[in-house]
């Protein structure tokens, strides 16, 4: 989506990109890593219902734990131009899509720039 600093940061969706046939591909990649959030949310119930508990932020960089009785879930966004570091306090996190691990007490992570990446405890 198109847009800038504020208050030029909240454009509105363009009506003919409603159906996917009306999509440019940078239009699709946006719907897509939206509905992979919306369907992460379903299926995780600390991501609903949870309680937040923030781990580590700074200006650019915000990483919280969601936890309910069955799971915590980890985010992690780095608005930054940069790759951020972060030690996460759990010693096991599985990746959406692969595995990362810290040593007994930490977890060590670099957050790509301009992403939000998600994480289960193990």
């Amino acid at each position: 989506m198109e847009g800038g600093e504020d208050p030029d940061n909240r454009r509105d969706f363009p009506a003919r990109a409603f159906a996917a046939s009306g999509r440019n591909a940078q239009e699709q990649e946006m719907f897509e890593w939206t509905r992979a959030w919306i369907r992460l949310r379903r299926e995780h119930s600390a991501l609903r219902r949870g309680r937040l508990i923030d781990l580590v932020y700074d200006d650019n960089v915000y990483v919280f734990a969601r936890v309910d009785d069955a799971e915590a879930i980890v985010i992690g966004i780095n608005r930054g131009d940069k790759p951020a570091q972060v030690n996460i306090p759990f010693t096991s996190l599985t990746f959406l899509l692969g595995e990362v691990r810290g040593n007994s007490f930490r977890s060590t992570v670099t957050l790509p720039p301009n992403s939000a990446v998600a994480f289960k405890t193990s």
